[in-house]
């Protein structure tokens, strides 16, 4: 059985090879670069701090025919970093990476007055048209492999 710390490495070693092949440059993060704490999941993008989230479990809530996975996004972290890297590996779904600047989420999830320190963001997993016409607040598909939003 892998360690997670394992589990991580070739994790963001599939983002460093995707993120490198979009023509970014790409460093690991050295903590006596910055000051404070810096997560292991952080990246230098293009001289911007990303940070790494792996998606391996997907949802499906009652009634509903859509496929989401569920993440936790804190303020603290969209204030720290300049995107965050959702890299989606489910059994029977296609490899994926979405690269979602944080100033959207911040917009999208807090507004300009956030009221609590943190959220969930549902993060659909196959695209199908909108819903009784109801459009999402991201149009997370718009930031599937946009590396060029790191720049």
């Amino acid at each position: 059985m892998q360690t997670p710390q394992r589990i991580m490495r070739k994790v963001l070693a599939a983002v460093i090879r995707k993120a490198r092949a979009a023509g970014c440059k790409v460093e690991t993060v050295r903590p006596n670069r910055f000051s404070g704490h810096v997560s292991r999941r952080t990246l230098l993008v293009n001289e911007h701090l990303c940070s790494v989230h792996q998606v391996t479990k997907k949802s499906q809530p009652e009634r509903a025919k859509r496929f989401y996975a569920r993440v936790v996004v804190t303020y603290k972290k969209l204030e720290k970093v300049a995107a965050l890297i959702f890299h989606v590996t489910i059994d029977g779904l296609p490899q994926r990476d979405f690269v979602i600047p944080s100033r959207v989420l911040r917009a999208a999830l807090f507004g300009s007055n956030p009221t609590c320190d943190r959220k969930t963001l549902y993060l659909p997993l196959e695209r199908l048209p909108s819903y009784h016409m109801r459009k999402p607040a991201i149009n997370y598909w718009n930031y599937e492999g946009a590396w060029d939003r790191v720049r």
